[in-house]
């Protein structure tokens, strides 16, 4: 997601424009892919052996899936570009970069 550069002048850029980043591609690198929420077979688990066999795929599980979809879609729709625009249109990001200035040369 970011070239880094080292030496006097190094420091981070991002690989892609803010519009082509989503939120979920920034949840991917922190972390990582797989499922956000794995089953643990409850369902078979609180019914116990005797009852457990007859769960065929855990409710929770189901509903657990479903939370995934919808979370993976509503961070893939919003790139960091919109918020940045939101970020511009309420607050006056001068001062940040003048302290941005001021405190770079001191880090």
């Amino acid at each position: 997601m970011v070239y880094s550069t080292t030496g006097k002048n190094g420091g981070f850029t991002l690989r892609k424009k803010l519009k082509d980043i989503t939120f979920y591609d920034v949840f991917l690198a922190i972390e990582g892919r797989g499922n956000i929420f794995s089953s643990q077979h409850l369902l078979t688990n609180f019914l116990g052996e005797k009852e457990g066999h007859k769960a065929q795929q855990c409710n929770i599980s189901i509903a657990l899936n479903h939370i995934e979809h919808t979370l993976i879609s509503t961070l893939s729709n919003i790139n960091l570009d919109d918020i940045y625009q939101d970020i511009i249109k309420l607050y006056n990001l001068e001062d940040i970069t003048q302290w941005i200035v001021l405190n770079s040369k001191t880090l």
